[in-house]
């Protein structure tokens, strides 16, 4: 398997395209803690804008669901737009969160990429 990957990664690099191009996902999905922060909105849009610098479209953002959502709610809409993305972004406060720790759970239950947010870089967890 390896050297199909060196291969292809020769036969890319000879037209201008890198590895990277191959396993970023196109669509990604934030997580991170929302309740009991009164700053979440432009925590999230800051990332949102990161990821879509970064070649991500599209970025869904759950900061963007409007006020007044049940907890239960949200959490059915969120699980549905993270079942739709191919991977998932989580910010560092995610585990103060418990919405992205069923994120988390969910992501790894049905096999998204994962990643995690530090100092605006994207560090990919590897599944093997």
């Amino acid at each position: 398997m390896k050297k199909i990957l060196f291969l292809v990664a020769d036969a890319m690099a000879k037209n201008g395209h890198t590895l990277d191009s191959i396993y970023r996902p196109s669509s990604i999905y934030i997580a991170g803690k929302i309740t009991g922060d009164p700053d979440y909105r432009r925590k999230f849009h800051l990332t949102r804008r990161m990821l879509t610098d970064l070649g991500f479209r599209p970025v869904i953002n759950p900061a963007e669901l409007p006020d007044g959502i049940s907890y239960d709610r949200c959490m059915k809409i969120c699980f549905a737009m993270l079942d739709a993305c191919e991977a998932v972004a989580f910010l560092p406060d995610w585990r103060e969160s418990r919405g992205a720790i069923r994120e988390f759970t969910r992501a790894l239950l049905k096999g998204k990429r994962i990643a995690f947010i530090l100092n605006e870089e994207v560090m990919w967890h590897d599944k093997e």
